[in-house]
């Protein structure tokens, strides 16, 4: 992982880029229904099949471990040879 402020500007507006991508995927989807998540019409959302590493022991692309680290309270998963 990388302090934010050590980003060039070109990776952040890259990072900024995969945001808008993902959230408007996951607007469609309706969401994920992790555990008890359902929308304002009590269906679940169909974003969770996406996840490639939310709650998973091994990376799907390179076969790694995904690292779980706290950040303010709140739980991030990932790979660390394929997110960087």
């Amino acid at each position: 992982m990388r302090l934010v402020k050590t980003l060039k500007k070109s990776e952040i507006n890259k990072v900024f880029q995969n945001i808008k991508k993902i959230l408007r995927k996951a607007i469609k989807a309706k969401g994920s229904s992790v555990e008890s998540y359902i929308d304002a019409c009590g269906k679940k959302g169909n974003y969770v099949k996406y996840h490639k590493v939310y709650q998973q022991k091994k990376c799907s692309v390179c076969g790694g471990e995904i690292v779980k680290v706290k950040i303010n309270s709140r739980t991030a998963h990932f790979c660390p040879k394929c997110q960087k």
